[in-house]
């Protein structure tokens, strides 16, 4: 009889494990670089085999968010700091909308930024999405090191990345 309780308790504890695990959004149970597909103001579809194997940020934004902005005024005044790694900064807008805010915040001038529309909505319920911005870290090899709501200072960044 002791054997039957013990079995039972021991399925019990693995039935809720997995559970815990299933509720999990996916960034979690998958911590890898996700099958992303942004396309840019000139309509270029910039995906996942674009990225080069270097430390990535991907960041989820709206380009009239006063906190986003404020993140990408953060990036732009330590670009040098940061030139080194690779980033995806990806909405889900009108183009007009990001077309205003490439031209007003000169993102042309910082080559280590690719902006896009994500057309087919992966990436907030992949990251389970609650507020703006969103940043996710990765490391050269696409694995996920960091993921946050809401803005991340330059500096904290630059450690999880290095």
């Amino acid at each position: 009889m002791k054997q039957i309780f013990f079995l039972l308790t021991l399925l019990s504890f693995s039935w809720v494990s997995q559970a815990q695990e299933a509720n999990l959004p996916p960034y979690k149970r998958f911590p890898t670089l996700p099958p992303f597909e942004i396309t840019t103001i000139d309509r270029q579809v910039y995906t996942k085999s674009n990225l080069e194997a270097k430390p990535t940020v991907i960041m989820f934004f709206s380009p009239t968010c006063d906190h986003c902005q404020h993140q990408v005024e953060d990036f732009q005044k330590n670009y040098d700091k940061i030139k080194q790694f690779q980033f995806v900064l990806a909405c889900y807008t009108k183009p007009e909308e990001l077309s205003k805010f490439i031209n007003d915040y000169n993102m042309h001038k910082y080559p280590a930024f690719k902006l896009g529309i994500d057309t087919k909505y992966v990436l907030p319920p992949f990251y389970d999405i609650k507020s703006l911005p969103f940043i996710a870290l990765y490391d050269k090899k696409g694995k996920l090191i960091k993921a946050q709501q809401g803005n991340m200072k330059v500096d904290d960044m630059i450690k999880a990345l290095q």
